[in-house]
């Protein structure tokens, strides 16, 4: 399944360094307490492993591919072990004077016949629920001037 969606505008500074470290750190809260893998103390680079716990108990492994600033760009592999592959691809450009506009794409592939069954629960509903989420934690970054706890 592939989900591309138009989380919507907000104001506040666009893009930088800033705006691309909260949206890191709201994807990285959003799945869950991470365990750093590499580096041990985390950051905000490419080639940053983690893990986490989903909701059902799940292990969940996390690889940041692309960390690029100036393109206002960040994109996530997370693996679940014996379930699925999984793509996150989030990009956040600047949209008229004091806008942005942020567009995520999922991709979501089963790796096992289990796997299947939670790719077939990503309807338009929960594409719904996302699109919902990211325009709100990205607006509030960018009302913060793109800045995080």
């Amino acid at each position: 399944m592939r989900f591309d969606g138009d989380s919507g505008r907000g104001s506040g500074r666009r893009g930088g360094t800033r705006t691309t470290d909260a949206i890191v750190h709201n994807c990285v809260e959003r799945a869950g307490r991470p365990r750093f893998i590499h580096p041990a103390e985390g950051g905000q680079c490419e080639g940053v492993v983690f893990t986490t716990t989903s909701p059902n108990g799940r292990e969940r492994i996390w690889l940041l591919t692309a960390y690029d600033v100036k393109e206002g760009r960040v994109e996530y592999v997370v693996v679940v072990p014996g379930l699925t592959a999984n793509e996150i691809k989030i990009q956040v450009i600047p949209d008229g004077e004091r806008q942005s506009k942020a567009t995520v794409t999922y991709r979501h592939s089963a790796v096992a016949a289990e796997g299947n069954e939670e790719v077939a629960k990503l309807d338009a509903h929960w594409a719904e629920e996302q699109r919902a989420h990211w325009e709100t934690a990205i607006n509030a970054a960018l009302a913060k001037g793109g800045t995080h706890d």
